[in-house]
């Protein structure tokens, strides 16, 4: 069983940055100690990239007949 420093045995690691990360795990009750190692690769997020316009312009005076036209920018993402 999994016990962490904390007591647990269930850790979270949150990464802000896409980069390569190495995380090392000790089976600190093993005599003697051991371990294993493994790389987790975290890519850059993926954002869509579109334009707007507004198409119809009838949204004034309490209306909902506005329009806006949307229109993908092609960066190998989109299907």
């Amino acid at each position: 069983m999994l016990k962490t420093s904390t007591g647990g045995t269930t850790v979270n690691f949150s990464a802000a940055t896409a980069d390569t990360y190495t995380v090392e795990v000790f089976d600190m009750g093993a005599t003697p100690t051991c371990s294993s190692t493994t790389t987790i690769v975290i890519l850059p997020a993926i954002e869509p990239n579109f334009s707007a316009v507004a198409s119809v312009n009838g949204i004034c005076n309490g209306t909902s007949t506005g329009e806006i036209q949307l229109t993908e920018v092609n960066n190998s993402i989109n299907h």
